[in-house]
């Protein structure tokens, strides 16, 4: 019966053979799958292993990662755009700062500038009332207080005149003689009223002021001079660099001859006013030595400098003294004795004010000088 059984059993060769060729699954196979699966693009986690390992070995060889490049470029351009804009605003704050300043620099020169002009007019209206007054005095023959006066408008003038020169500095210019100029006669009509009050230290003292004026005309010369041949030589530098041919009347220093013969006037005015300055110098100290500076104005005498710091020289002085720092203050500035060729206009308004003062005092004589009303008012 059990063979009649198996007999009608039908089994298909194709799947017995289908059965007898597939082996169950090995460890090998399950590990080559999983090899083949960790080598697919299209899996997440595949994806993840596959980059970490790149990176690693990227690592081991010294180099980064895309990745890190892209986030270090990303980092660099947020960097340099973040520093560009705050180049920019700091570029735009220091033009702006720059504005400012020069806004205010500008202002400043016009405040100083109006308030400079205005001493130079007061200063010149108080020189000019003792002016008139020293006149009336000289009409009615009172000639010891005339020269008292007239000296103190000179004086006043020197003031007045070198404010002027300090507002031609703020314009940008070279100081003119104009004012300067109209001094000179001036201290001639001032020496004959000291001879006619026999007044003889005063008149050494005015000689030595008319030979500062003479020295503050041939410093502004001497500065002409420079800044007229400074300018040709600029301008024939310019038209040499635009291939400009030089006219045939160019000098060897480079200047036609117009220009040169207009610096040599110049050099010529300088030459006379150092001459007429030396000469007035001399003139001074034969009639104002030390020694009588020392036994007739003792008060001068003490109030003299005794070393050059005391002044601020500070190496050489211009011809006549600079027009820079504060205005002239006679009644206090100080000044060195012997008054000569390298003292300043400062130190000999200094000096003339402290004779002026003490000589009215030793001759019982009335002096209400116009130097201290024009540093109060």
């Amino acid at each position: 019966k059990e063979e009649s059984k198996l007999s009608q059993i039908s089994i298909s060769p194709t799947k017995i053979d289908e059965v007898a060729v597939t082996p169950p699954p090995s460890a090998f196979a399950l590990a080559a799958a999983a090899s083949e699966g960790a080598a697919t693009p299209d899996t997440p986690s595949t994806k993840k292993s596959t980059l970490a390992q790149y990176n690693s070995k990227r690592r081991a060889a010294g180099e980064e990662s895309p990745a890190s490049n892209s986030a270090k470029t990303a980092a660099d351009h947020q960097a340099n755009s973040k520093t560009s804009s705050t180049g920019g605003a700091k570029s735009t704050l220091q033009r702006r700062n720059s504005s400012n300043s020069s806004s205010n620099a500008a202002s400043n020169n016009r405040k100083a500038l109006q308030l400079l002009e205005a001493k130079v007019q007061r200063w010149i209206s108080l020189a000019t009332s003792h002016k008139h007054a020293a006149d009336r005095q000289k009409e009615t023959s009172d000639y010891k207080q005339a020269s008292l006066l007239a000296m103190d408008a000179l004086l006043a003038y020197l003031v007045a005149f070198d404010y002027d020169d300090k507002c031609a500095g703020i314009k940008g210019r070279v100081p003119s003689d104009k004012n300067w100029t109209t001094l000179v006669p001036f201290a001639r009509h001032v020496i004959n009223l000291h001879e006619k009050s026999e007044s003889t230290p005063l008149i050494g003292v005015t000689y030595l002021t008319r030979a500062i004026v003479y020295l503050r005309m041939a410093g502004f010369h001497q500065s002409s001079a420079r800044a007229l041949q400074h300018s040709v030589q600029s301008s024939s530098a310019e038209n040499n660099a635009g291939g400009e041919s030089q006219s045939p009347e160019t000098s060897v220093s480079g200047m036609s001859g117009s220009s040169s013969a207009e610096v040599l006037e110049i050099l010529a005015k300088l030459s006379r006013n150092i001459d007429l300055a030396a000469y007035e110098f001399q003139r001074g100290a034969r009639l104002m030595s030390i020694d009588t500076i020392m036994e007739q104005f003792p008060q001068t005498w003490k109030r003299r400098a005794t070393s050059a710091s005391e002044i601020a020289r500070g190496g050489l002085v211009p011809l006549g003294g600079s027009a820079q720092g504060p205005g002239l203050r006679p009644l206090e500035d100080a000044f060195m004795l012997p008054i000569q060729m390298n003292s300043s206009i400062r130190e000999v308004a200094a000096f003339a004010a402290s004779m002026l003062c003490e000589w009215a005092e030793k001759n019982g004589l009335k002096l209400e000088t116009v130097l201290s009303r024009g540093v109060t008012e």
